[in-house]
């Protein structure tokens, strides 16, 4: 969906895979008209490789700018995708759109729209795309090896690599499994109070296994002391294991497929008692690559990086692993080295402090305090950033107008004054801006200054810049937003409502309503007298209506443009303001709904219940979809809930529910149904062997109600794992196989759509 007002998807490791940017080369001789890339893959070679995107090579994005204000995300169906390896399935991608009187899309811009989006897959090992010229709404995927891959689309509106809007599909590759077993390396130890993923020691049909795989893991019965196995196949050894060996199990849900057994050896092994470094505390300098003249030196990088080290482990011999950590990557990054756990390169990113610390497997810490600096060594160019046709400085009456000054190292964060030097009684510095009277009337209507910059503390001075003001005259009626260039057709903001943001650097232009124009004399010229100022720059920071949010936190901006007066005869200037208030909080990564299923009685309603956004201070506006249109009425869909009935049914009795925050989305369905459900039913049976498996079936309701999931307890969690087995197209579940993964007592709930459950017990023997 749409990257809010960021470019792309931040942050977490899964949605970092997402996106690929390697550049893309045409492939085969059907493509020679050079419309449609691919990525390098030819779909009847196994073995080709290629960078995993197909997309147009019309670079002229034109018509995704003009209209990028009302393109609000991609919705691609179906949301979910189980295949099995030589399978295709077709990904089909809707652009969603807003739009309103003043700005409706045509048609054909929409067809152009599609022609711009971008397939991806994060691994071509598993599936490829096959997007073809003329239908780029539609995707073959096809699964080429077992695997868990994302495929996503998405429109890049500048041309830059990067998407503004996006979707993505998870797309799971299962295979049938003939065999399973074991390849654990000769003289492996599993070393007490460690945790191991056995996934990393099984094969399927004589190849490693895959998480995707429909496999379980179980240790011996009499081995609760020494290890025990989770539903994920993590095997945790106890911090004390009084026998040396323990059996372990992999099976897998076809009775065709007999369970492989093998000796997983024990070994105290050596925890480390103590870590010590002998420096504790990093500084890193971005000025160290320059001369006190502001000239580079003899380093090879403008970004400084250090070794940090831990000088003292004990025992030398330990067995524990050490994982290197940044409490804040936005100020410096760590990684360990690749030979040697006791040291990691500390790499700066901006000016600021954090910590690195350093775990051992046993629990020990070291943490380094690090502070990146960036020391001035030179005051460059100091300048405003308006010039005349002349390439000289300018600026308007009453215009708050930001100083710029050249940095060396540009990171430098050193409080300046900026000093003004000619008509002082015009024009007065504040903070690292000049503010210019509203009337200039008394100096013949111009006033002229020169201006430079000094740093408090080393006195270091910018050179200088001569600034010309001028008389400005213009009505300003108000501030909206608009993709009209010089303003016109702009809808005015609610002022009484807060414009909410995520910290980014993407820009987000607003526009000065202009009526009345006597100085300057054009609409365009009138525009850049228009004053804008943010209260807060650590939140957002605006200059000629472009408006940049960089943290988190609340910012007044006011927008003020000077208007003449006249009374008999005499005309006064003053500056007439509008001012409305940004909001910032953490983009939405997540929506976590109460339940993403529900039903309805005919006549009655049903509500899809938000629980919260993570992370926990994001509070993006969400916007809801029923069966793919857009809901507006705001009593019924909220950022915190939305209300169906059941007259909003499709054909098949389901209302599909799409809530999105314009960056990431949750699916959601609500069924309709005759009655009240009273009943859930399954067969299981009431036992099952440890390391085998049996089956959960008859799954029905008295009201026709689909089973959508089956929960395990926490505290059967390590008794048994459940696979449910799902229909293809409704992804209701079916039924299940029941795992037996650790001996005892163990809860199952079967879940209809409303809620209702029925609760198995099975005992592992």
């Amino acid at each position: 969906m749409k990257g809010k007002f960021i470019k792309k998807l931040v942050a977490y490791a899964l949605t970092a895979a997402m996106v690929v940017s390697t550049p893309m080369t045409a492939f085969a001789s059907e493509f020679a008209d050079n419309f449609w890339i691919s990525d390098g893959v030819d779909e009847n070679d196994p073995s080709s490789s290629g960078t995993g995107t197909v997309s147009t090579s019309d670079t002229n994005t034109t018509v995704l700018v003009e209209n990028s204000a009302s393109i609000k995300g991609i919705k691609v169906k179906p949301a979910a995708v189980t295949m099995k390896v030589g399978e295709t399935e077709t990904l089909e991608a809707e652009i969603i759109y807003e739009e309103t009187e003043t700005a409706k899309i045509s048609d054909d811009d929409k067809k152009k729209i599609e022609t711009q989006l971008k397939w991806r897959t994060n691994d071509l090992s598993v599936v490829t795309v096959g997007a073809r010229k003329g239908s780029m709404t539609k995707c073959p995927v096809t699964a080429r090896k077992n695997g868990f891959a994302i495929v996503t689309v998405g429109l890049d509106f500048d041309n830059d690599g990067v998407d503004e809007v996006i979707s993505s599909v998870n797309v799971m590759v299962k295979r049938d499994i003939d065999s399973v077993g074991w390849n654990i390396p000769e003289g492996k130890l599993f070393y007490a109070g460690h945790t191991y993923d056995l996934h990393e020691f099984a094969l399927v049909n004589n190849a490693p296994a895959d998480k995707t795989d429909d496999i379980a893991f179980s240790v011996a019965a009499d081995t609760k002391k020494e290890a025990s196995v989770d539903g994920d196949g993590i095997l945790t050894v106890a911090k004390k294991a009084p026998s040396k060996e323990v059996k372990a199990f992999v099976s897998a849900s076809s009775a065709k497929v007999v369970p492989a057994e093998t000796t997983i050896k024990l070994d105290p092994g050596k925890p480390i008692k103590k870590m010590k470094a002998s420096v504790n505390k990093v500084t890193l300098d971005f000025g160290d690559a320059y001369n006190a003249d502001g000239t580079r030196n003899n380093a090879e990088n403008l970004i400084p990086t250090v070794t940090a080290k831990i000088d003292t482990v004990e025992p030398a011999d330990h067995t524990d692993d050490i994982v290197w950590t940044s409490k804040d990557n936005k100020i410096a990054t760590v990684k360990a080295d690749s030979k040697d756990q006791k040291q990691a390169t500390i790499t700066a990113k901006s000016v600021g402090k954090t910590t690195i610390t350093a775990t051992s497997t046993s629990g020990k810490k070291v943490n380094f305090t690090v502070t990146v600096k960036a020391t001035l060594k030179k005051l460059g160019v100091c300048y405003i950033n308006e010039k005349n046709e002349s390439g000289k400085y300018e600026t308007w009456s009453g215009k708050t107008t930001p100083v710029y000054v050249e940095r060396i190292p540009s990171q430098n964060t050193d409080k300046l004054k900026i000093n003004v030097e000619g008509d002082k009684k015009y024009v007065k510095a504040k903070n690292q801006n000049i503010i210019p009277s509203a009337d200039l009337t008394k100096n013949n209507g111009t006033a002229t200054v020169t201006i430079s910059a000094i740093e408090s503390k080393t006195k270091k001075t910018s050179d200088k810049c001569t600034v010309t003001v001028k008389q400005s005259d213009v009505e300003l009626k108000g501030v909206g937003r608009s993709k009209g260039a010089d303003g016109k057709g702009a809808i005015e903001l609610n002022y009484k409502k807060a414009e909410r943001f995520n910290p980014s650097n993407k820009t987000i232009t607003y526009y000065p309503i202009i009526g009345d124009i006597k100085a300057p004399s054009t609409l365009a010229e009138a525009i850049e007298t228009v004053s804008w100022e943010s209260s807060k720059e650590t939140v957002a920071t605006i200059a000629n209506g472009k408006l940049k949010v960089v943290g988190e936190g609340s910012a007044k901006i006011t927008v003020s443009a000077v208007k003449g007066e006249t009374k008999g005869s005499k005309t006064t200037y003053k500056a007439k303001k509008y001012s409305f208030n940004v909001k910032s909080t953490p983009k939405c990564e997540e929506i976590v709904l109460k339940s993403n299923t529900a039903t309805v009685l005919s006549g009655k309603t049903a509500s899809i219940q938000v629980k919260q956004q993570l992370p926990k201070k994001a509070a993006d506006p969400i916007t809801w979809y029923v069966n793919g249109v857009k809901q507006t009425d705001p009593k019924k869909f909220t950022d915190k809930k939305a209300t169906v009935s059941a007259s909003d049914a499709n054909a098949d009795g389901v209302i599909e529910l799409l809530a999105t925050t314009g960056s990431v989305s949750v699916e959601a369905r609500v069924y309709v149904v005759s009655a009240k459900v009273k009943k859930v039913n399954a067969t299981m049976a009431s036992t099952v062997e440890l390391g085998k498996f049996t089956t959960i079936t008859e799954l029905s309701t008295d009201n026709n109600e689909p089973i959508v999931r089956i929960d395990v307890d926490k505290n059967s969690a390590k008794l048994v794992k459940v696979i449910p087995v799902r229909d293809p197209k409704t992804q209701n579940i079916t039924g299940a196989a029941v795992f037996g993964i650790g001996k005892g007592k163990a809860n199952v709930s079967v879940v209809s759509a409303s809620g209702k459950a029925t609760k198995l017990k099975i005992e592992v023997k």
